[in-house]
């Protein structure tokens, strides 16, 4: 296993926990999601989108580190999948629209992803 310093390895700590938060955010988008809660919704979607941001931030650290990693690259082409996904939700038409592409696409594909991503980062953090 590669040795990492103690700056990557608070990286993917970080970076562990932003994946957290994320399914939190899900999480309400799959529970509460509803016209009442517009404004929290929209809030949450650009939350998301910001996270998204920020993994794909670490993704660029990431392939510096593990370069020779293949299933980290497996792993960052499955997470261009899911933001494909996440960013139809800006292009649907109607909140069922949003939901329905939230709670059957987006939200298994992340957490399958998040799960395989968790078990990759787990080794370098465990210390």
């Amino acid at each position: 296993m590669q040795e990492l310093t103690d700056a990557q390895r608070q990286m993917l700590r970080d970076y562990k926990d932003l994946l957290s938060v994320m399914s939190e955010g899900f999480d309400y988008l799959n529970t509460d999601y509803n016209e009442e809660a517009h404004l929290h919704t929209v809030r949450v979607f650009k939350d998301l989108l910001a996270a998204f941001e920020q993994l794909n931030n670490c993704h660029q650290q990431m392939l510096v580190i593990f370069s020779e990693e293949e299933l980290l690259i497996d792993l960052l082409d499955e997470f261009k999948e899911i933001i494909k996904d996440f960013s139809e939700c800006f292009e649907a038409t109607s909140d069922e629209e949003k939901k329905e592409l939230v709670t059957r696409k987006v939200i298994p594909a992340f957490e399958s992803w998040k799960i395989q991503m968790e078990e990759f980062i787990s080794p370098y953090i465990s210390h």
